[in-house]
Order: structure tokens, then C-alpha cells, then sequence
């Protein structure tokens, strides 16, 4: 079929976490993180995968969906089932969804303007190339906390290594006493 879907699955650093790649848009702005059924019953895609069960997170980014599973559940058939549910509900689907119960992404001012600068140039093109993004949450005195998000919020590297290299990174290019922590 020439106008036939394209959904390909990718592996993520996080082996909970699996990374869609569809030939079209999931998301045309900015990206939201689904925890659970009942923050995404008015986005029909995203609550028919969380129906599947076994889905712990759902993260949509661009042209990319990255979906958590929980630790008891295996891939098999739940890679197959994701990919059969994004090919026959994506047509449908609105890429400008909204969502009202959670917040509008947040601008980031000041400070956080600037570490936020610093990270979208240096970390965030490697996080989202592993299904995942990184949130910031605040700034106090010299203590920075940050969320994960996508695979890299149950990613056991990103709260050691990765986590070490955006301090590392961020102590060289914003303040050298900056502490970095993950909630």
C-alpha cells in the first residue's frame, strides 16, 4: 500500500523503555508525559495504548512516542500490539492535542533561562535521541533539580552517569559549585 503507515520501534538505553518513530507527527509542539489512563482519556491514541495494559508511561515528543512499560511485563507482544495500535489510530489522531488537566509547558526565566539554554545545546539532543527529555524544576541557591522524562525517567543511567555529565557540564559552563539532583 503506498500511503501506508510508518511506525518502527527502537530500543532506549532503558530496557523498561522503548522508543516509536512514525512518519508523521505525534506531537507538533512541544511534548507531555501520560503517567496514567485517566490524564489522557481525551487523547484516543494515547488511552487506547494504556488499555493494552502493562504501560506505565506514555512520552510524546515530535514524530516520537516513547512508552515505559512496569518491570514485570515483557516486550512480547506488547511491542507488536503498541505498534499495530499506532498504525490504526494515528490517522485519527491530532498531533495538537491539549490537555487540560496538566500545565502548559513553562518558559523558563532567568537562571533557568540560562542552564535551560546550556542543556537544549549540549544534553537534550543526546536525551532525546534515547526517547527521553529532561525537565527543570528549580534553582535554589546552588542546588539545581531537574526530572526526567520518556525512557530517562526510570533509566538507572540517568540518575549515575548521566546525571554526573549534565552536573559536570553545567559546572563548567554556568557555576562551579552547582549541584545537580533528580527527583
Amino acid at each position: 500500500m503506498e500511503n501506508e503507515i510508518q511506525v518502527i520501534s527502537q530500543p532506549t538505553p532503558n530496557p523498561n523503555a522503548l522508543k516509536f518513530l512514525c512518519d508523521r507527527d505525534l506531537r507538533s509542539e512541544g511534548k507531555i508525559t501520560f503517567t496514567g489512563l485517566e490524564e489522557c482519556l481525551t487523547v484516543p491514541l494515547a488511552a487506547t495504548l494504556y488499555r493494552l495494559g502493562s504501560i506505565k508511561q506514555l512520552y510524546f515528543f515530535q514524530n516520537t512516542l516513547t512508552v515505559t512499560k512496569h518491570d514485570e511485563a515483557a516486550w512480547q507482544p506488547l511491542e507488536a500490539e503498541i505498534l499495530q495500535t499506532i498504525k490504526e489510530k494515528v490517522e485519527a489522531h491530532d498531533p495538537d492535542f491539549e490537555v487540560i488537566s496538566q500545565k502548559k509547558e513553562a518558559e523558563y526565566e532567568g537562571e533557568l533561562a540560562k542552564i535551560d539554554e546550556i542543556l537544549s545545546r549540549t544534553v537534550r539532543p543526546a536525551l532525546q535521541m534515547d526517547g527521553g527529555d529532561l525537565k527543570l524544576l528549580s534553582l535554589d541557591k546552588k542546588v539545581l533539580t531537574v526530572n526526567y522524562e520518556g525512557a530517562c525517567h526510570s533509566c538507572p543511567s540517568a540518575f549515575s552517569g548521566t546525571l554526573v555529565a549534565i552536573e559536570n557540564i553545567l559546572r563548567d559552563e554556568y557555576n562551579e559549585d552547582l549541584e545537580v539532583i533528580s527527583i
